[in-house]
């Protein structure tokens, strides 16, 4: 079991994701503390496998700032590195879209994404690759006007190393899958 004590209620999320990509085998428990002020900072307070860890992040701090001190952490603790780094819970060519959008150039988005988010070299490249075909699609859109439709999958042949959706695993499941 992983428990996380958090100040606030901002990055919950965040968390729960790290935790479940690093330990898909362990139930992972976050606790917020709304009453907890975030105004001079932001803790995270972790226990598993019998150890405590504990951080407070001063203002100011960034999402990214937090996730990639935890990703870290839970590295040295797991002994494993994740091929989509901290890109849990979203759609991994969200971000270097988003860098495209900006102008950002091809060589400055796997940068960026290599150094600030730890994606191994080849998600990189699909990421971007992926991002690249869904900015020649949406050219013209008004992206700030646009909305994404996420579809729910009750079972997922391959769960992805970055996602945290609810989907469960085809194989654990298959008698479970005609009624769908």
């Amino acid at each position: 079991m992983i428990e996380v004590d958090i100040s606030g209620t901002e990055f919950s999320y965040d968390m729960k994701a790290l935790a479940m990509v690093f330990y898909p085998e362990k139930e992972c428990r976050v606790v917020e503390h709304p009453e907890i002020s975030t105004e001079d900072g932001y803790s995270i307070n972790w226990r598993m496998n019998g150890k405590k860890w504990k951080k407070h992040f001063p203002r100011p701090y960034t999402k990214n700032q937090i996730k990639k001190e935890v990703y870290e952490y839970l590295k040295a603790q797991s002994g494993k590195e994740l091929p989509w780094g901290i890109l849990t819970g979203i759609r991994p060519a969200k971000i270097p879209l988003r860098l495209m959008m900006q102008g950002k150039e091809e060589a400055e988005i796997e940068d960026i994404l290599k150094e600030e988010y730890f994606c191994r070299e080849d998600k990189v490249r699909l990421a971007v690759d992926v991002a690249k075909k869904e900015f020649s699609l949406t050219q013209g859109m008004q992206h700030e006007t646009c909305a994404n439709v996420y579809i729910g999958i009750p079972f997922c042949p391959t769960i992805c190393a970055y996602c945290s959706f609810s989907s469960f695993p085809a194989g654990r499941y298959q008698d479970k899958m005609d009624a769908y």
